[in-house]
């Protein structure tokens, strides 16, 4: 008997012998179950990117959102991503995205991963699709100071389940959650958030020379009591279009006011007899070129009749007790 330099077991005539035959067998049948572990581990899949975002493929027919590198104020998350229906906002895809100020999740997502908008601080309004049965840990929140305080978030449907801490501590400012008339397991708070029954009518009553601001019977109260003025009646505006769902930002550089409800935007500068319109030029009053936008005592007064109107809404003024009743119906 002999070795080889590898220590195999050789009979004298150089072949292998039965015991050593048995070891080697042995010894390759342990290397084989080493590698099929391996080949069973996960693998981490590539993210594939389709225009501003990233995705990856699960099982092989749908797709999560992985990543976002635009830098619009308002996203609408599309419904698919490289033909494949997205089901699910992965974790930190949207991180840190302050510009982000109105968006929207399709009804085919399903789930929202572990801080997918943590830190998105300029968030006012945000509709959920039906489907979303899940947001996880983070999902909306942020780190110390960062409130999300006159955020509107809609749902579609039922109360997903949420992780702790989906949503900013209420001490630090709660976004409001509004859910629609049929749908379960909503409450108020929700997850120290305060809920309101959307509806399909927004009323708003107000009165010139009187802080009050009632809509759809809930009392609030204005920044600043409307005035009359070359014959219009002025009033700081963002009360009640906040209260209508929209979203109104102020360029103090400008001195632009840009006011989003529904599908249309309104521009007005302060001093400036014309406001842009979804982006056209139009003249507040065209027989009146002194109503303009105005700061009065600190505080941006808008014509109202002019923008709520742009905005689709009905106005009613009673000249006898100076009141405007503002009626916008959703579509």
């Amino acid at each position: 008997m002999k070795k080889n330099i590898k220590g195999s077991r050789l009979n004298e005539k150089g072949v292998l012998s039965k015991k050593g035959f048995l070891s080697l067998a042995a010894g390759l049948l342990v290397l084989a179950l080493f590698l099929g572990g391996f080949s069973g581990l996960p693998v981490t899949k590539a993210d594939i990117a389709d225009g501003k975002y990233t995705y990856v493929v699960t099982d092989g027919i749908a797709a999560t959102l992985t990543g976002y590198a635009g830098v619009a104020s308002i996203v609408n998350i599309p419904v698919s991503l490289g033909g494949y229906p997205v089901t699910s906002i992965g974790d930190n895809a949207f991180k840190g995205h302050t510009e982000i100020v109105s968006l929207s999740i399709p009804d085919g997502v399903v789930s929202i991963g572990a801080y997918a908008f943590y830190g998105c601080s300029g968030l006012a309004k945000v509709t959920v699709g039906k489907n979303v049965a899940t947001i996880n840990t983070s999902a909306f929140s942020g780190t110390s100071g960062w409130p999300l305080t006159g955020c509107s978030i809609y749902f579609a449907g039922n109360a997903p389940l949420t992780s702790k801490n989906a949503f900013p501590n209420p001490s630090l400012g709660a976004p409001t959650i509004y859910y629609k008339s049929g749908t379960t397991g909503w409450t108020n708070p929700w997850n120290g958030c305060p809920t309101v029954l959307e509806r399909d009518k927004f009323i708003a009553v107000l009165q010139v020379g009187n802080t009050r601001l009632t809509v759809n019977d809930v009392v609030s109260k204005l920044d600043a009591a409307p005035v009359l003025k070359n014959s219009t009646c002025y009033v700081p505006i963002r009360a009640i279009i906040e209260a209508f769902g929209g979203i109104i930002a102020w360029n103090s550089k400008a001195q632009r006011t840009t006011i989003t409800l529904g599908g249309t935007t309104v521009d007005l500068w302060i001093g400036k007899n014309t406001a842009a319109v979804n982006g056209k030029s139009k003249l507040i009053d065209a027989t009146n070129a002194k109503i303009v936008p105005i700061i009065l005592e600190g505080r941006t007064m808008l014509p109202l009749r002019f923008v709520t109107e742009s905005l689709g809404c009905e106005v009613n003024w009673n000249a006898a007790t100076k009141t405007v009743t503002i009626t916008y119906t959703l579509e």
